[in-house]
């Protein structure tokens, strides 16, 4: 399979390219970060081991893609691309930003 190959993680080698091709993908992806995580690890992450156990020496392997990944998705939806797809995600989203706004100074 062609997402298996060496050529196709070279060419999509920024965080930014890897997780809107999960996006595009894969809808699911778009509602879960875990969900997001499991396929970039699956795609991108060169790992040999069964997900989701992680050996704790490989974990160094993804401490980036979990920390952007997320944020990468975060953007593409701020500007309307890849919306969630699951109305209670998308309210249970909507709620947490809503209270974390209320309660910053602003």
């Amino acid at each position: 399979m062609f997402e298996d190959s060496e050529a196709f993680r070279e060419e999509l080698k920024h965080a930014r390219d890897q997780t809107e091709h999960i996006l595009k993908l894969h809808p699911s992806a778009r509602n879960s970060d875990t969900i997001l995580y499991l396929y970039w690890l699956r795609y991108f992450g060169k790992l040999d081991v069964i997900i989701p156990y992680i050996p704790p020496q490989d974990v160094h392997r993804i401490e980036t893609a979990i920390s952007t990944i997320p944020r990468v998705r975060r953007k593409f939806q701020e500007k309307g691309l890849y919306p969630c797809t699951d109305p209670e995600v998308e309210a249970r989203r909507n709620g947490r930003e809503k209270s974390f706004r209320k309660h910053m100074p602003g």
